[in-house]
Order: C-alpha cells, then structure tokens, then sequence
C-alpha cells in the first residue's frame, strides 16, 4: 500500500475479470479451471487515489471554508496492455495536465494550491471556521470511476462539482474511452469522417427528438435552445452505443442537468472510420 502524509490512499481489490474467447491474448491471461473452456481471466488492477483538504478563508463579507476532494480510480494493471497512454490521458483529462508529473503529485497539487479560488486562504492552516454558515461552505469535489471495461476498451467516468458562491453548485461531467490495442483515447476525430460530419448531426438530432418525445427539428419546444443542437466533443463508447455528452447550459437550461444521447453505431456506420467500425462492430 502506498503511503504519505497528504494522502489517504486505499488500494482497491485486484479483481479477475472473466472475458470471452476473443479478448485481448496475453501471457498473464490463463485458463479458467472450472472446466467452462474458452473463457480466460484477465488480471484487472487499480489504486483508489483519494485526498480531501478543509481551510478556513475569508470571501471578503464573511468566513468561509474551502474544501477540496479527489478520488481518482488510478488503473495499474489490464490484462497484458499497455496502459501508460491510457494513465497519462486520466492525467490530462482530470487535472488537465502533460508534463508526465505523476498521479499523486497531480493530487497534492489539487488539494494544496489554493491561491486561485481568491478566499485569503493560509495553505498552512486547516479546518472548519465555527458557526460557519453553510451558505459559505465552498467545495470542488472530482471523482473519476470506471464505468466499462471489455477486451477491446475501457470507459471512464469524470464527475466535477463545485459551489463557489454562485447561485447553484455547477458540475462538469464527461466520459472517455480508451482503445487497448490502438492505445489511444476516442474522439470525434479518430471515429467520423471528416466529410461525414452531417450523418452523426443528423442521428444526434434525430435521437434527442425521439428521446424528449418531439419530432425531429422541433427541439426547441422541448426546452433546448433554439439551433444549438450540434455534434458536442465529448464522446465515448458505453453499452456497444456511442454517447454524446452535453453538459449543463450547452444546450438546455441548467435545470434541464447533463444530457446524453446515444446513438446506435448503425446509424452512423457510413461515417464510422476504420478504427470505430473495427471497435464496434
């Protein structure tokens, strides 16, 4: 188990996780004794990063706390892939980081540097002010989990809130996905083609409408502002659909919260690229 003073680290069981025939082959994969042939035991490894920090500050009216939170699903080992591409991308996504600083620095940093949030806050000093209101307890809680995993990829889930003051706490969401054997996150880039841009406009279009009860075009009078509908960034692969992510206000209202569309691959299966018709199909 790793160990420090800054951070409460538990490291989370080594589960086996039983994959067909067709998963990834590897010297560390054997042969499950049960007499089921065919089904091999892959090796599934992570560390369950956490670290959690309270400083009392001032927000130039009142006291006030800050408290910063982090539990990350750090993988170590998947079988026989390589997975460092797969920990510097958790890196980046998270913390927003490409210097190959590690995971655990990543959070020190996170939970240490609180000059930017502007709260006359003492690094040094930690704690809970008395009688302090709970309309000044600030917060920036981050969760990374694993949401899928099969022989092919590996899906991920970010979760950030945060209450700074605002009228409402804001959360950030995405998930990604990473492909064993290309060792490489999925983006809109490397699964459409370029020039097909409107097949995979058109399917998320097409499932919204289905999926808020209107006809297609007709989003507006389902609460999504008007004309603001388009392809979103943030993609991954979850239950053998390609999900679409809008997060709050991107095209709804904040009370309409986080929307994902998922589309079937054969609808957009002309637009598909090689390496995602290969992962899904």
């Amino acid at each position: 188990m790793k160990t420090s003073t800054l951070f409460n680290v538990a490291i989370a069981s080594a589960a086996v996780l039983a994959i067909g025939a067709a998963g990834c082959s590897s010297t560390s994969e054997s042969k499950n004794g049960n007499g089921d042939k065919g089904i091999t035991t892959v090796p599934v490894q992570s560390e369950l990063l956490s670290i959690s920090k309270t400083y009392p500050g001032y927000n130039g009216e009142d006291s006030c706390s800050l408290t910063l939170n982090a539990v990350i699903d750090y993988p170590t080992v998947i079988g026989s892939n390589d997975i460092a591409p797969l920990q510097e991308a958790i890196k980046d996504v998270v913390f927003n980081n490409q210097t190959g600083a590690s995971i655990e620095s990543l959070m020190d940093s996170f939970a240490t540097e609180v000059q930017s949030y502007d709260l006359n806050i003492n690094p040094e000093v930690t704690g809970t002010p008395a009688n302090l209101s709970e309309v000044y307890a600030y917060y920036t809680d981050v969760t990374l989990s694993r949401t899928e995993l099969n022989s092919k990829m590996i899906t991920y889930q970010l979760v950030d809130s945060r209450y700074l003051g605002a009228a409402h706490p804001m959360t950030y969401s995405r998930a990604f996905t990473y492909a064993f054997e290309e060792k490489q996150m999925l983006t809109l880039e490397n699964m459409f083609k370029p020039d097909k841009m409107d097949v995979v406009f058109s399917a998320v279009n097409v499932t919204l409408a289905q999926q808020y009860g209107v006809q297609e075009g007709e989003l507006q009078s389902a609460g999504f502002y008007q004309n603001a509908v388009g392809v979103p960034n943030l993609v991954s692969v979850q239950n053998d659909m390609i999900v679409f992510h809008y997060n709050p206000y991107d095209i709804a209202p904040h009370s309409a919260g986080a929307i994902d569309v998922a589309v079937s691959p054969i609808m957009v299966k002309e637009a598909l690229t090689p390496l995602a018709e290969k992962l899904l199909f």
